[in-house]
């Protein structure tokens, strides 16, 4: 990974992009547009996401105070990187991707965004965990310098020779909002889900709008939209996830009791958050030894 000094030497970039020590000292980048109050802070343990503010100063994602920065719990709030397995499975929940640390492979300070782009490989601990495959994955996260928007790409290219990667994954995005009472959740209408808050049972979305804070929502709608559209309450704003191979969406809240069972969220902050998901999760996604996937 290399020292912060160290990276920040290789990476910074005068006046947009810096490297520093974030909370319990880990590695992390800041991007900062020169031009309005757009920025995003991302860790190098788990290539966390951990804040995303938009152009107009909006801070766009829950980070929960009580979050675990000692290098190896991954990260409560923001956006959780899972891969290669999302949910529980045959590796670690929400895979290993997750509780990793990266390296920074780049950083660039273009005309109209700013970027940084992290790179993880296999190693004798992956294939132990039982994941065979030898891999290669990289993620870039871009910030357009005007309104801010945020830019998210995982690619993986799998060694020729190496066996075949089964893989599932989400951009696990904990969205900031005033009241989790007063969002709504459009473009999943007429979409078939998994209620995981009722032992996985399929329904159909009846509703135009899905919302939470009445009850535990966790639902896997498969087959989504590229576009989904949350509207974060009155007069929050809305934020538009539009995706490319990630074919699935996740809703969830966990609500009142499996917010207190968590250790590293405040027993009341289920109010503050709804995580509006890119997902590939119904079918897994094959790459064979020599090829890659890529999806954002």
């Amino acid at each position: 990974m290399g020292s912060v000094e160290a990276l920040a030497a290789t990476f910074n970039r005068p006046g947009s992009i810096t490297v520093f020590a974030g909370e319990g000292g880990l590695p992390a980048v800041r991007l900062a547009s020169p031009t309005s109050a757009a920025s995003a802070t991302v860790y190098l343990h788990g290539a966390h996401v951990a804040s995303w503010t938009d152009g107009g100063g909006t801070s766009l994602l829950y980070m929960s105070p009580t979050a675990v920065y000692d290098g190896k719990k991954a990260l409560r709030g923001g956006i959780p990187l899972c891969w290669p397995q999302f949910g529980p499975g045959a590796l670690p929940q929400h895979g290993f991707a997750r509780t990793s640390a990266w390296a920074l492979a780049a950083t660039a300070d273009e005309a109209g965004a700013l970027s940084a782009t992290f790179a993880l490989g296999s190693s004798p601990g992956t294939r132990a965990a039982g994941f065979a495959a030898d891999w290669v994955l990289t993620y870039t996260v871009r910030l357009a310098k005007a309104g801010g928007a945020l830019s998210l790409r995982l690619a993986a290219a799998v060694a020729a020779g190496s066996p075949p990667a089964p893989i599932t994954a989400a951009l696990h995005t904990y969205f900031a909002v005033p009241s989790a009472a007063g969002v709504a959740v459009k473009g999943l209408a007429g979409l078939t889900y998994r209620d995981s808050a009722d032992g996985g049972r399929e329904r159909t979305e009846a509703a135009d709008a899905v919302t939470v804070g009445a009850a535990e929502v966790d639902r896997v709608y498969l087959d989504a939209p590229s576009t989904v559209r949350l509207e974060r309450g009155p007069s929050a704003g809305a934020v538009v996830m539009r995706t490319k191979n990630f074919p699935d969406a996740v809703v969830w809240n966990a609500y009142v009791d499996k917010t207190a069972a968590l250790a590293d969220m405040p027993d009341e902050d289920w109010r503050r958050y709804v995580c509006v998901e890119a997902v590939s999760v119904k079918t897994p996604v094959v790459v064979e030894g020599g090829g890659s996937g890529w999806g954002r």
